[in-house]
């Protein structure tokens, strides 16, 4: 519902009951009441603003509301498949997902500050807005106690905060009778913080997961890391700082690989794995019957793991791995060299975390900001009487380039979409692939 005021003042309000069946038998988690309120002020409609001869249109509004979020791959009652094992010549079922009689809505109050514009003939218009949002009853995998027969289950642990600002411009450059120029402007910031979790492990191995891990005080999938301290010099095994800067050194009294971190303080936070800022600029031009439209995007603020190899195991040479594998440790003095990774674990003593040291190093920790331009189109449009009614009303000639640019932060090449992350490694995927469209379009 709504209720404008003398075609300044605006208020609206809107209500509804949400109630699935996907949550806990117990009624009361069932439902969710979604509501919010709001109001604007039409500023420039006032007398004062009159003397305003550049401005077209200014109004503000606020915002306040709850809704929620529902996932449906869970419920109250357990989920399971029918599966055939060939081996034994046997059926079975498979558990997909534990009940969870006390499953709830996840909630968000959302509170939005905005503002409209408009200026110069509405040559230059645009959207301001800043948002904060309190996330309760998160739903997350939880890790469980294993003698209750499952390892994990979706449930109600934790909330957020997420506080951001989102700008949108539109402006027209150039206007001609032949000729325009008009550009679309929008970037959004978001930073989040964890208030409350409940951490399914508090190993130093989730610490370093290379998916990002969630903790209080921290952006959700934050990434943890080593610091670097270099390569052991008698026998290639990676050497860290702790909290006090000592070094560690990662190998026994016999010199074999041996993972001797044990103080989740010896980690550091390194950055969030999610983009803090995305950015949208396009800009069309057209002349006549011809026209052209660059799209750019660019996304940042966030860090990745580099796609270095792992380090080397007993078994692990009969796989397919990057060039760079090659350049490990071999003798005292190559761990002065540029890019050596740690000397290969050919006893296999060194662990899954002993691995980590190097894929979680902060040395291989990049930036993952990257600007490109998605696309760059032409147009063109026949004139109407070029073939004659006859044949057809309309043509259109068509030209597309499709990612033809890019930058990366990173001084490795390494293509944020073209990447991909794992818990101990990450590895680089097929290139985005410079491609070429063209295309006729006839209306008879």
């Amino acid at each position: 519902a709504g209720y404008t005021y003398d075609n300044k003042y605006t208020a609206t309000a809107s209500a509804r009951i949400d109630d699935s069946n996907l949550f806990g038998s117990d009624p009361k988690y069932r439902y969710l009441p979604m509501w919010s309120l709001g109001g604007s002020w039409n500023i420039s409609k006032e007398e004062f603003m009159a003397s305003a001869g550049c401005l077209d249109a200014l109004t503000i509004r606020a915002t306040y509301g709850i809704n929620g979020n529902v996932v449906r791959k869970v419920g109250p009652f357990l989920q399971a498949e029918a599966i055939y094992n060939p081996e034994a010549e046997e059926t079975g079922t498979r558990i997909l997902f534990p009940p969870n009689r006390s499953l709830r809505w996840e909630k968000t109050a959302v509170t939005n500050f905005g503002i409209s514009f408009s200026i110069f003939d509405n040559k230059l218009s645009g959207t301001i807005d800043y948002y904060n949002k309190y996330t309760t009853d998160l739903l997350g995998t939880k890790e469980l106690d294993p003698t209750n027969a499952f390892q994990s289950s979706l449930v109600n642990y934790g909330s957020m905060i997420n506080r951001g600002i989102e700008v949108g411009l539109n402006s027209t450059n150039i206007r001609t009778r032949s000729f325009s120029w008009t550009t679309m402007f929008n970037i959004s910031y978001n930073k989040n913080r964890m208030t409350e979790i409940s951490a399914g492990s508090e190993s130093l191995a989730s610490f370093t997961d290379g998916f990002g891990c969630d903790r209080v005080g921290y952006p959700m999938g934050s990434l943890f890391n080593y610091r670097w301290a270099g390569l052991n010099p008698e026998n290639g095994t990676p050497m860290v700082y702790n909290k006090n800067g000592e070094i560690i050194e990662n190998c026994d009294a016999s010199g074999n690989p041996q993972y001797n971190v044990t103080d989740k303080g010896d980690v550091f936070y390194a950055g969030t794995i999610h983009p803090k800022y995305t950015i949208g600029f396009n800009n069309t031009f057209t002349w006549k019957n011809l026209s052209a439209t660059v799209v750019m995007i660019a996304n940042g603020g966030n860090v990745m793991r580099d796609a270095v190899p792992m380090i080397h195991v007993n078994g692990y040479f009969d796989q397919n791995v990057t060039k760079t594998a090659s350049n490990f440790w071999r003798e005292p003095g190559d761990e002065n060299k540029k890019g050596v990774m740690p000397a290969p674990d050919i006893s296999g003593n060194g662990s899954a975390s002993y691995g980590t040291l190097w894929t979680a190093a902060d040395i291989n920790t990049v930036k993952a900001d990257y600007i490109k331009v998605r696309s760059i189109s032409l147009a063109y449009d026949f004139p109407s009487n070029i073939f004659g009614r006859e044949y057809f009303s309309k043509a259109r000639l068509t030209f597309q380039i499709q990612n033809p640019l890019k930058w990366v932060a990173n001084d490795r090449g390494l293509d944020p979409e073209a990447y991909y992350a794992a818990s101990i490694s990450a590895e680089r995927t097929l290139p985005v692939t410079t491609s070429y469209i063209i295309g006729l379009n006839i209306t008879f």
